[in-house]
């Protein structure tokens, strides 16, 4: 198994009642191996696939889309990228106007990396904070939707099962922006999360993983084959590295559990250029979210989690 990662509701039924509508709503899809795409439409051209990534503060473009659009260089000094397994300083670029929907950002700054293939297909850019936290987000997956409002302020929300907690914004001494974290308990044991929908898989440091381990926490059981051999973590700067996957018996966040899940412990350079290495840290990834609807409100600081579909009731949590 591999995990792809970037850089570092409401389940919606009737009972849902709003007060406005939505600035946008555009068709959700879980694809490329495991991440939330939406179609984008740049510089008017499009639409093309862009993965949702909670864990990128800038979108970011992949060369195919610089290909086909060829998007002027601003002329500014390098950004520094940091990737999942790596980091590297890239040229800018400017992107006259990206759309979803209705809603759209203009005069974005911009980097590009080498074009992501997965099964032969691949998707063009990364939509990050720069364009998504400035609305509340729907993730609707049982109507395969995203809906983006200005203000959540002017929702009434009345579907029963859907709770709450703090979604920290932290700027981690970023000069170019900031991320958003929540405190999870992986068998009882305190540690904070990146919430990182551009990983497609949940990721713990050494400190995380030394914490439960310490604990004598019995429901750490790693396997076998899979620690001889290691697991292939791929980000978007070409760089791969093997991380220890451990099964985790329950996992919380606020009041929301998830029972039987995988993590991967792997010390990522992302969180030594965060400052972080030598605290319990980890990446939420896009896999806890596969199999229910949730809402990010970056303004209001909370992050709400619908109860699991009813259609994902026979597999593991």
């Amino acid at each position: 198994m591999r995990i792809i990662g970037f850089f570092l509701l409401l389940l919606l039924a009737p009972a849902l009642a709003r007060a406005v509508e939505p600035v946008a709503t555009v068709p959700l899809s879980i694809d490329y191996g495991g991440w939330y795409t939406v179609p984008v439409k740049v510089n008017g051209e499009g639409p093309y696939d862009f993965i949702i990534d909670t864990g990128a503060t800038q979108t970011l473009v992949f060369s195919n889309l610089h290909v086909a659009l060829a998007f002027p260089p601003t002329g500014g000094p390098p950004q520094t990228v940091l990737g999942l397994a790596s980091i590297g300083k890239f040229p800018t670029y400017r992107i006259a106007r990206l759309e979803v929907g209705p809603a759209r950002l203009d005069e974005v700054v911009t980097v590009i990396l080498n074009k992501w293939e997965v099964g032969g297909r691949s998707p063009y850019g990364v939509l990050g904070l720069d364009f998504l936290a400035r609305y509340f987000i729907i993730f609707d997956r049982e109507r395969l939707e995203l809906r983006l409002y200005e203000s959540r302020e002017q929702l009434e929300i009345a579907a029963k099962g859907w709770k709450a907690t703090d979604f920290r914004r932290r700027p981690y001494n970023l000069a170019w922006g900031a991320l958003y974290t929540v405190e999870g308990y992986a068998n009882s044991r305190l540690m904070r999360f990146i919430v990182d929908l551009g990983a497609t898989g949940t990721i713990i440091n050494r400190q995380a993983l030394g914490r439960i381990a310490r604990a004598g926490e019995a429901g750490v059981a790693f396997n076998p084959r899979a620690s001889q051999t290691g697991t292939r973590i791929v980000d978007a700067l070409d760089e791969t590295n093997r991380a220890r996957p451990a099964r985790i018996k329950r996992f919380r966040v606020g009041r929301t559990s998830w029972y039987d899940k995988i993590f991967f412990a792997y010390d990522a350079p992302i969180f030594e250029e965060l400052g972080v290495q030598g605290e319990a840290y980890g990446l939420l990834g896009a896999d806890l979210f596969h199999d229910r609807s949730f809402a990010m409100d970056f303004k209001g600081e909370q992050l709400f989690i619908g109860p699991r579909l009813r259609s994902a009731s026979g597999s593991n949590p």
